[in-house]
């Protein structure tokens, strides 16, 4: 699969890869490997904790610093030294921190000084996470004028130390750099900074049981919905659907997405409906915790039981795990009965939700209705049930968590 991966990058027409999954599944590994096969120059920012190490605010000579006194030719000499750092303004349109260089060829540390200061506190002093946003600035106003020297740029977990708000700094910082003519690479485990660093899913590469495995095209994704008959039919299509169906592409890519890039760092996937389902998943993490941290489960809303279809077809395609608790509602109505059956088919696990005639989580829990108004549920109720140990409440967070261990068996 490395000539996968090397083949990819030698293809003029990519300039940007990112590997994900779930813990344990190499990630590191093919970046190094990768490092290595490339036949032009490589720039390899390495993991988080030699990356930290290489970003000092100091005057240090570390592996970064050598790397820059490389990429513009300094020599020993003072006023070329000075020549070539007034040519090399480094700036920061978002003014969240200032980075420059400065000469320090008579310091005993080194031929050049790498200094950060941040915007965030009186001292000026930078974090952890700026530093990493600071080097990648900084490589990036480099780049600009010298990227006939380097060809690859190879990241490993550009997130590590990040506080949240830079993660879409970075992120826009690597696609920025992906466009100077330069091929970029990076293993994360956010989907956040996927989500802002790549621009299609075929340049993702998920790795699953050691084996990196590349998505399709997003267009791929978004057409799955032409074979389920729920987004084709307008006998089975439900009016929350028919009112995007004009821009369901735009949905799917800007919202629905969201999701599935989500889905990329886990095992498993449990889908839900709407917003007691989502309440219902985090008391099962709560309760179940070790799943969480040991297997990799995460949760997807879909927002709408029609939507499921869609979700459960790309994450099969995928090939990701997944579990359904879905209500079972009116099976007198042929769009709910299509859809029932679709999950029952499709999904890889499946809870059906039936309640006395009333066939939905709420009337299943016993979950009131504020003011007769379907749709305002109190939430509280739920987490109330939760504390008071409700027998039904209980039963199904059992039921969730034994089938992820199940699926997580497989």
């Amino acid at each position: 699969m490395m000539s996968y991966l090397k083949n990819y990058f030698e293809s003029p027409k990519k300039n940007r890869i990112a590997l994900v999954g779930a813990n344990s599944q190499g990630k590191t590994y093919q970046l190094e490997q990768l490092s290595k096969a490339c036949t032009g120059k490589v720039i390899f920012v390495e993991s988080e904790t030699k990356s930290d190490e290489n970003m000092k605010n100091s005057a240090e000579k570390t592996t970064l610093i050598e790397w820059i006194t490389e990429l513009i030719g300094l020599d020993d000499i003072n006023d070329v030294i000075d020549n070539i750092i007034s040519k090399m303004p480094i700036s920061n349109s978002n003014e969240r921190i200032s980075v420059e260089l400065k000469n320090s060829v008579k310091s005993y540390k080194g031929l050049i000084e790498f200094v950060m200061k941040s915007n965030n506190n009186s001292k000026e002093l930078a974090g952890s996470g700026e530093r990493v946003l600071g080097q990648l600035i900084m490589i990036d106003n480099i780049l600009d004028d010298n990227n006939s020297k380097y060809e690859y740029l190879i990241v490993d977990e550009p997130e590590a130390h990040l506080h949240p708000s830079l993660y879409y700094l970075i992120a826009k910082t690597l696609n920025d750099i992906s466009h100077r003519g330069i091929k970029v690479a990076i293993a994360t485990h956010s989907e956040e900074i996927l989500k802002y660093f790549i621009e299609d899913s075929n340049e993702i590469i998920m790795m699953k049981d050691l084996i990196p495995m590349p998505l399709k095209n997003t267009d791929y994704y978004y057409h799955l919905k032409d074979s389920i008959a729920c987004y084709e039919d307008d006998s089975l299509m439900m009016k929350s659907y028919k009112r995007i169906k004009d821009k369901d592409k735009l949905y799917f890519k800007t919202i629905m997405f969201d999701g599935i890039y989500k889905s990329l760092f886990s095992n498993t996937v449990i889908i839900g409906e709407g917003v007691i389902e989502e309440e219902l998943f985090d008391l099962y993490l709560n309760k179940y915790y070790e799943n969480y941290y040991n297997k990799n489960v995460c949760s997807i809303i879909s927002y709408g039981k029609e939507m499921i279809p869609w979700y459960i077809s790309i994450l099969n395609d995928i090939g990701i795990n997944n579990l359904c608790i879905y209500d079972c509602d009116n099976e007198d109505s042929p769009k709910h009965k299509f859809l029932n059956e679709y999950i029952e088919t499709n999904a890889n696990k499946k809870i059906k939700i039936t309640a006395n005639g009333k066939n939905d989580l709420e009337h299943f829990l016993g979950i009131e209705i504020n003011d007769g108004d379907k749709g305002k549920y109190d939430i509280s109720e739920i987490r109330y049930l939760y504390l008071n140990d409700n027998e039904k409440l209980i039963g199904l967070l059992k039921q969730i968590n034994d089938l992820v261990n199940e699926l997580n068996e497989k």
